[in-house]
């Protein structure tokens, strides 16, 4: 099981968000975001938001959140 620290903000509403995911894996699975629960796109690994925020001045408030992860159950149905 591999597993990231995130940091993001959805492109839908435009909630900032951080907090871990999981995944069987080695590529991030699909999240939903907390607050609107749409799939969202918009994250990076922890550190690399926080090096970007420091180049851009550009301090966003990230909520800590528990993420609702689309993982291999679809892979699951899929597979024969």
């Amino acid at each position: 099981m591999n597993s990231w620290s995130i940091k993001g903000t959805c492109e839908n509403c435009g909630f900032a968000y951080k907090g871990s995911i999981g995944s069987d894996k080695t590529v991030f699975p699909v999240i939903h975001c907390p607050a609107c629960h749409e799939a969202t796109y918009n994250f990076d690994e922890e550190t690399t938001v926080d090096r970007n925020d420091i180049v851009e001045a550009h301090m966003v408030d990230h909520k800590e959140t528990v993420f609702d992860v689309v993982n291999s159950k679809i892979d699951q149905l899929v597979s024969p």
